[in-house]
């Protein structure tokens, strides 16, 4: 799925479930409702069926739990990288760190449509993030350990009560902010900022959803480019491609995968 550039810009915080990934629950015959989230950086009998997956990018087919596409470090899922799951139940798009969902990420269960769009720890949520179904933000806070610690969807945000164009908190807190050129911020805010985990959608029909520091891209994320329908999925430093990302045509093919630097692709691998 891409941000969905047709989105009334009235209907605050409903974008947000318009992803920049790929839509894999339409590989899913599955009727399971299962919203555990199993733990694992140990793959028995795992096959390796493209590319390198030892220091690389490449396909990654696990035995009896997935098969994970992305970047390998010491032969374990390390950055950028899509997991789907076997039964077709759930799948991932985000970072690893040594086998394990860990950094920014998005967690999809299929059956009911529950996305989870935040920060990750050791396989678990942990830090900022929010619940979406059907487009609406459900919850919205900080996380350890997989539950939620610190609600910050206010009743502003439930009941759609609009202040200065901002539904919810846009100071210190989770909402929806509309810019005066008609661009739109969903997400976490610091000192009126945007920061930690957000999406945000240009009026000219790209978009970004991912990492923030004191209201610039810095981390983890994928951008969506409208006018080509291309997508990037990595790392950003001060809004620019900076480290280890992956590039995908409006099909979702793969166009080029590599170390990135100030924008431009330096090391394709």
């Amino acid at each position: 799925m891409k941000i969905n550039t047709q989105t009334n810009k009235e209907t605050y915080g409903e974008f947000i479930d318009d992803k920049l990934v790929k839509d894999y629950s339409i590989y899913s015959n599955t009727t399971s409702n299962n919203t555990n989230i199993p733990i694992t950086n140990s793959f028995p009998t795992e096959t390796c069926i493209s590319g390198n997956c030892i220091d690389g990018y490449g396909i990654l087919k696990t035995k009896d739990t997935s098969t994970i596409t992305g970047f390998f470090k010491n032969s374990q899922p390390n950055g950028y990288g899509i997991e789907v799951y076997n039964d077709a139940s759930a799948y991932y798009e985000g970072t690893f760190k040594n086998g394990l969902r860990d950094g920014y990420g998005y967690y999809k269960w299929v059956k009911t449509g529950l996305n989870y769009i935040g920060l990750w720890k050791e396989g678990l949520q942990h830090g900022y993030g929010y619940y979406s179904n059907n487009g609406i933000v459900t919850q919205a806070g900080y996380y350890e350990k997989g539950k939620q610690i610190q609600n910050m969807l206010t009743p502003n945000y439930i009941n759609k009560i609009l202040k200065d164009n901002c539904l919810g908190d846009c100071n210190n807190g989770f909402g929806s902010l509309k810019y005066s050129n008609n661009d739109m911020y969903t997400g976490f805010f610091k000192n009126g900022e945007k920061n930690y985990v957000g999406g945000y959608l240009w009026a000219n029909g790209n978009g970004y959803t991912g990492e923030y520091y004191n209201g610039i891209r810095n981390g983890e994320g994928e951008e969506f480019y409208g006018s080509i329908e291309t997508t990037y999925h990595g790392t950003f430093v001060n809004g620019q491609r900076q480290g280890n990302g992956a590039y995908f045509n409006k099909s979702g093919d793969l166009l080029n995968k590599g170390y990135w630097e100030n924008g431009e692709l330096k090391t394709s691998y």
